[in-house]
């Protein structure tokens, strides 16, 4: 099993909600390991196969914001294009955009890896710092 080094975030108890923690030597790797984490809430990631690609560019007005406007964009292009999310490339983050890449397979196709929802990403305890040499953050999903 993989440690929560390795994986790049954990998940920490919320009232009918699940909190993600997430790490990363930089920006990007931050937003992708609370990528990571954001997915692992509707399946294990590691069965999904790449069949399906989606760029994906938002703005926000600070680097909090914009971790909340990106994970809702995950999840709102995953449920508007029927696609079950396997991962995400991070290519660019700066204060206030970030781009990638999600990908991952139909839905239809893939339905019985399915093992949870995740409606919507909430501002409750939301966090981004660097500390030290490191980022991390920690967001709170409405599950």
């Amino acid at each position: 099993m993989e440690t929560t080094e390795e994986r790049g975030f954990e998940f920490f108890d919320h009232t009918a909600d699940v909190g993600i923690r997430a790490y990363g030597r930089d920006l990007k790797e931050l937003f992708r390991n609370a990528s990571k984490g954001l997915l692992e809430i509707f399946a294990d990631t590691s069965a999904i196969p790449r069949e399906a690609e989606v760029e994906i560019e938002v703005e926000a007005p600070g680097l909090e914001e914009l971790l909340v406007a990106w994970l809702e964009e995950l999840i709102y292009q995953g449920e508007t294009r029927g696609i079950l999310f396997g991962g995400v490339e991070v290519w660019d983050v700066g204060e206030n955009r970030v781009k990638g890449r999600a990908w991952g397979a139909p839905l239809e196709k893939s339905r019985e890896l399915v093992r949870g929802e995740a409606k919507a990403v909430t501002y409750h305890m939301l966090q981004v710092r660097k500390e030290g040499e490191f980022w991390s953050s920690q967001v709170v999903v409405d599950v």
